[in-house]
This record gives C-alpha cells, sequence and structure tokens, in this order.
C-alpha cells in the first residue's frame, strides 16, 4: 500500500509539474507528457485491480470493453509524445511513417474490441506493445545519433523503467 501511495504521489506530482510547464511555455510536448503519465496510471491501477473501486460495480459486461480499452491510451500516448519530443517527422521521416502505421493499427485494434474474445484483444495488443516499445527505444538512439541532443535524455528515461522489468523477475529468482 504504501508504495502505491508513493508511486502514485511521485506521478501525480510529474504530471502536476509537466502540466504548469505546458501552461507557461506552451510546449505541446509536455501536455503529452502529461497524457502518457495519467494513461500509465490508470493501466497501473487496472493491472493491480484498483481500477474496479473506481468503476461502478454494477458494469458487469462492460468491463469486457473497458479493461482493453485501458491499454490502448498508454500505447498511444507513448507514440505520440516519442514521435513529438524525437522531432521524429524531422528526423528520421522513415520512422514517421512507422509511427503512423503504429497509430493505424491502433486505431483497427480499438475497432474490434467490441467484436473478438477479450484474451485475443489482450494478445493482440500485447504483440503490438512490444515492437512499439522496441521502435520507440531505437527511434530515441537514430534520432540521438542524427544530432539531436536532448534525445538522450528521452533514451535514459525510457530505459530506465526497461532494465527495472528485465532485473526484477531475475531477482525473483
Amino acid at each position: 500500500e504504501r508504495l502505491w501511495g508513493l508511486y502514485l504521489g511521485m506521478m501525480l506530482a510529474m504530471a502536476v509539474l509537466n502540466s504548469m510547464l505546458f501552461l507557461l511555455l506552451k510546449d505541446r510536448d509536455f501536455i503529452y507528457l502529461v497524457l502518457y503519465i495519467c494513461a500509465i496510471l490508470i493501466q497501473a491501477s487496472m493491472l493491480d485491480g484498483r481500477i474496479k473501486d473506481l468503476l461502478p460495480a454494477d458494469l458487469g459486461i462492460q468491463y469486457r470493453i473497458i479493461q482493453p480499452l485501458l491499454t490502448i491510451p498508454p500505447l498511444f500516448t507513448l507514440l505520440l509524445f516519442s514521435s513529438s519530443f524525437l522531432k521524429i517527422k524531422q528526423y528520421s521521416p522513415r520512422l514517421h511513417q512507422i509511427f503512423r502505421a503504429f497509430f493505424v493499427l491502433l486505431a483497427l485494434m480499438t475497432l474490434l474490441i467490441p467484436i473478438i474474445d477479450r484474451y485475443l484483444v489482450s494478445l493482440l495488443f500485447l504483440v503490438l506493445s512490444i515492437p512499439i516499445i522496441i521502435v520507440v527505444l531505437i527511434s530515441g538512439w537514430i534520432v540521438w545519433k542524427n544530432g539531436y541532443q536532448p534525445a538522450r535524455f528521452f533514451v535514459l528515461a525510457m530505459s530506465i523503467p526497461l532494465l527495472i522489468a528485465i532485473i526484477e523477475p531475475a531477482d525473483a529468482l
């Protein structure tokens, strides 16, 4: 409980700080980052089971649709923030096309949610999220190598959670 509260507090503080930076600087990268942070918080609440405390108890079958829908915003906002912050269109037009293809795939999968089995939807989102994360990380490296120095901070910031996710299961062994 305390770790969850600490995590929630830090993420909310980051969201508030970046919201203020957006209001002061009018740089849309900050609002994209705020959206990404909020999407991650909602997804973490879903994975932890806490989202059910926020939703009406009588949802029933609608929860089947809501659960996969909560997987889309983190992927969508990750692509949006990455594309904007890394200036993908300017520094790597080919990567920009790949990002656009991911946006289209996410939109198509969103339309499929009410139609197909929720386990298949979850599997499809997992299968899509892995290449998205890989492409985002590689994009940071490519843009950095193409001369955009702020990308180094992006690569570091995106690598840390990935390293923690890799190391944490190894510690459990």
